[in-house]
């Protein structure tokens, strides 16, 4: 590292440098922009045949709309975005649809 020092009085500069082995510098941390949606996905069944649940761990943006899970997910299992409607579930009670 250089360092210069200036005489108030006699106005000389002196320059120096110091020899360093190890430098500590901050690395800024990168923000989390993604994350994991679990999505259970519940088809519509006919009366003769059972549809099986399955999990989804969508990747999406932490600000990710509605219609834009729809995509995500209309992408991994082929039903239609107008055919997707999401709900949230808490306390084994229906606590929101999303459409």
């Amino acid at each position: 590292f250089k360092s210069t020092c200036v005489c108030p009085k006699c106005k000389k500069v002196s320059v120096s440098y110091d020899a360093f082995k190890d430098v500590s510098i901050e690395i800024p941390q990168l923000r989390v922009t993604y994350r994991v949606v679990d999505v259970y996905l519940f088809p519509v069944a006919t009366q003769t045949d059972k549809a099986p649940l399955t999990k989804y761990g969508l990747h999406v943006k932490v600000n990710e709309t509605i219609e834009g899970l729809k995509m995500t997910l209309s992408e991994l299992c082929g039903i239609p975005t107008e055919k997707l409607v999401f709900c949230s579930v808490g306390n084994a009670r229906l606590a929101g649809i999303y459409e």
